[in-house]
């Protein structure tokens, strides 16, 4: 591989990085003004941004897939080695995260972006009890 093609690879994975983050914001902005999150707390919202976020980072950044490619396996390694090990959350708001999860995987498929969006929020609330045995008490 030539300098111009290592060059041209990494103005390509730039543009996809930057395209991934305008969306991730756009996609969590969408999920903040919902009907889902509408009569929510601020401390909720604020969470629900938080692993809305840090969930779309994990997919496109650590897992290299887009959107469409979400399947089960995504999820629980989110739930039940990523997120238990990468991200803070207090004991309180590590409670809502398979709710939270579930909510924005619904989200996802009424707004088209993916196609099995209740099947993944049941595997969400499934893994919950498993997911809440795994973050760090605070």
């Amino acid at each position: 591989m030539g300098l111009a093609d290592i060059q041209e690879k990494q103005s390509g994975e730039r543009k996809r990085e930057k395209r991934l983050v305008h969306f991730t914001n756009a996609l969590s902005r969408d999920f903040q003004s919902s009907k889902v999150l509408k009569s929510k707390t601020k401390i909720y919202k604020d969470n629900a941004d938080y692993v809305a976020k840090s969930f779309l980072e994990y997919l496109f950044f650590d897992e290299h897939k887009e959107i469409r490619e979400l399947n089960n396996s995504h999820l629980q390694h989110f739930m039940l080695e990523y997120a238990p090990r990468k991200l803070t959350f207090t004991t309180e708001a590590g409670k809502n995260v398979p709710e939270i999860l579930s909510k924005l995987l619904v989200f996802l498929e009424k707004e088209g972006h993916i196609h099995n969006g209740n099947e993944l929020a049941a595997i969400a609330k499934k893994n919950s009890r498993s997911f809440l045995k795994l973050i760090p008490k605070k």
